[in-house]
């Protein structure tokens, strides 16, 4: 609904659900991660508004084929391979993460996401499909 709220010009649902999302847990865990990544050197300095660039940039993927038929045409393959290269030219860092670092981060990310699990397990098993109208 957000995203159909974005492209129809409708942007409060959008905002409500950005809102929600900033203040949950899920916010924060996304705010960890991207922490994670740069402190490590994984991901480019320098990039004003990281986290929105890098979901707008993701979101384009997965809502094209909708947009244009060209995309439709392409191979699942040589989507990944254009959204691979995409994150690599944007937001990669230049230079290779020293030592331990891809180590060192992807712990700090696994321990991220074991935080979640939790959270994740209580809203898919307490959710009510009829109270927002899938069934």
């Amino acid at each position: 609904m957000a995203v159909f709220g974005n492209l129809a010009g409708n942007f409060t649902p959008y905002t409500e659900f950005s809102a929600k999302l900033r203040s949950s847990e899920d916010g924060l865990a996304r705010d960890r991660l991207y922490q994670a990544m740069s402190k490590r050197g994984l991901l480019r300095d320098g990039i004003p508004n990281l986290v929105y660039t890098m979901n707008a940039s993701m979101l384009g993927f997965l809502i094209r084929d909708r947009c244009d038929p060209a995309g439709a045409e392409l191979t699942s393959g040589r989507k990944v391979d254009s959204s691979a290269h995409l994150v690599n030219q944007s937001f990669e860092a230049k230079t290779k993460p020293s030592g331990r670092a891809p180590r060192v981060a992807s712990q700090e990310i696994s321990a991220l996401f074991a935080d979640l699990l939790p959270s994740f397990r209580k809203r898919i098993h307490t959710h009510d499909l009829a109270k927002d109208g899938e069934t």
